[in-house]
């Protein structure tokens, strides 16, 4: 009847088996998706902790110099010297090459110079550049080594000058002393100074930049 109907309210019809699991699909993906944002956010946050924790070691300058110290330290150095003073060895086995460009950067290492004499280069003006180094690096017993050299080849005992070269107290040479200008690059094998030929001269050349430097 009317009244009867009016009595109870009809109940929501069920819904198909296919919606239902459609919706419980939903519910799902939305817990693991949440889960899975939670995961990665909680991964990114330890995997940055760990980068900084363990963060690549950069290299400084010190690591630098370092390299190059060991590097004009295992330099052959001269041996027939007085006071320990001897010029390094420039060139040869253990030089640094030219960097990764091929064929343009493989530096040929001329040592020995001259196959025939079978000998290596000294050069004055690289071995000014490593006292100056050395004396920066408050390296001053090795930089001095390299000076005492330099002066061996200078100032010279009046019968071991060469007229052409040689300055002295006629000249007003403010020491009292012969002095010869250094040749370009000497060799390991032993020149008196004032001589710029011979098996002891690489390069007997006499220019004011090596003796500038």
């Amino acid at each position: 009847s009317m009244e009867s109907e009016g009595l109870y309210e009809p109940l929501t019809p069920a819904k198909p088996d296919s919606e239902a699991h459609g919706a419980r699909s939903t519910r799902w993906c939305y817990l693991v998706g949440f889960l899975l944002v939670i995961g990665l956010a909680a991964g990114g946050g330890i995997g940055l902790a760990m980068t900084v924790r363990q963060k690549p070691h950069e290299v400084g300058l010190e690591e630098y110099l370092v390299k190059v110290d060991e590097f004009l330290d295992t330099r052959p150095r001269q041996t027939f010297m007085p006071n320990d003073g001897a010029l390094l060895q420039v060139f040869g086995p253990g030089s640094f090459g030219g960097g990764p460009c091929g064929k343009y950067c493989h530096l040929q290492e001329p040592c020995p110079f001259n196959k025939v004499r079978g000998l290596c280069r000294f050069d004055v003006y690289d071995n000014a550049l490593a006292s100056i180094y050395y004396t920066a690096r408050q390296n001053f017993q090795k930089a001095k080594a390299i000076l005492d050299g330099f002066l061996y080849y200078m100032y010279v005992k009046r019968q071991e000058t060469n007229d052409k070269v040689t300055c002295g107290p006629e000249q007003g040479l403010p020491s009292g002393r012969m002095l010869n200008l250094l040749a370009a690059s000497y060799t390991s094998a032993r020149v008196i100074p004032g001589q710029y030929e011979g098996e002891g001269v690489a390069d007997g050349a006499v220019d004011a930049g090596n003796n500038a430097w």
